[in-house]
């Protein structure tokens, strides 16, 4: 009975130390890929900056564009 006992105790240990160990690999996982949301973020700011500035030059061109052509047609 003492066997089973101390096997049992040794169970509950390991099984305690497993969730420990999970635990602090969730934690790590959740700052990994907080981290990658981040990067994600940033990376679209980017991708929408440039497509800001290729909206704004656009603006300007045609700008341009329609002005040369009222000049033509008038």
């Amino acid at each position: 009975m003492s066997e089973l006992t101390s096997r049992k105790a040794e169970l509950k240990n390991k099984v305690s130390e497993l969730e420990a160990s999970l635990a602090t690999l969730k934690d790590k996982l959740g700052v990994i890929e907080e981290e990658e949301q981040r990067q994600a973020i940033d990376h679209l700011d980017e991708y929408l900056d440039r497509i800001d500035n290729k909206y704004d030059i656009l603006k300007v061109y045609w700008g341009e564009v329609a002005a040369e052509l009222r000049k033509v047609f008038k």
